[in-house]
């Protein structure tokens, strides 16, 4: 029984930490003003983000960089 017991917690706490490391949701900061046209999405990668006009759907990939060269936006169809 105390083997069994044993078994069970431990494999219910190595589920809950796994469950824990999963990568979170980025917080949003969502405007509620109805005049806002484009929103600014974060993604995993920190110099990519992505714009959405809020009016006809249209998004492109905005990518940040030092360097202006570097810097790019490219409609997503």
């Amino acid at each position: 029984m105390k083997t069994i017991l044993a078994t069970l917690t431990f494999t219910f706490l190595t589920t809950i930490s796994i469950a824990q490391n999963t990568s979170e949701t980025p917080i949003q900061n969502i405007s509620t003003d109805s005049s806002v046209v484009y929103r600014l999405f974060s993604t995993k990668n920190i110099y990519n983000f992505i714009l959405l006009d809020q009016i006809d759907g249209r998004t492109w990939q905005v990518q940040w960089s030092i360097d202006k060269e570097d810097r790019m936006v490219i409609r997503i169809y």
